[in-house]
């Protein structure tokens, strides 16, 4: 797994725990996953997550989450996307808890709808 050095975005404790409440705190990334990378930190969080990425997301597993620079995109039924580029476009990695491995991905205007499989 790469070595990536985050930065805490938050503007007060207030903040940062009214975000880890509703699950929609983001902060920056420097870099995007590469699939292999990502399908790794998400086996690493699924071994190591407070409430095993059961849905609805708890807050600790968001939290867990969002520390490793995923992006929560449905809480409720355990979306979550994972920055990347392909072939020069902004997209996703797209995994919904459920699914065995990251095996989709969709450009970052596209969305849920437009996912594609990964064909690795």
């Amino acid at each position: 797994m790469a070595n990536r050095d985050y930065e805490r975005v938050y503007a007060s404790d207030h903040d940062f725990a009214a975000a880890a409440t509703s699950c929609w705190y983001s902060r920056a990334v420097p870099q995007d996953f590469s699939l292999d990378e990502a399908r790794e930190v998400l086996a690493a969080i699924q071994s190591v997550a407070p409430d095993e990425l059961r849905v609805p997301f708890s807050n600790a597993d968001c939290m867990t989450l969002l520390e490793a620079g995923i992006e929560i995109k449905d809480r409720e039924h355990g979306l979550v996307d994972f920055p990347t580029t392909i072939d020069g476009v902004a997209a996703y990695w797209c995994w919904l808890a459920g699914e065995p491995r990251i095996a989709w991905w969709h450009p970052r205007a596209g969305g849920f709808a437009g996912r594609q499989p990964t064909e690795r």
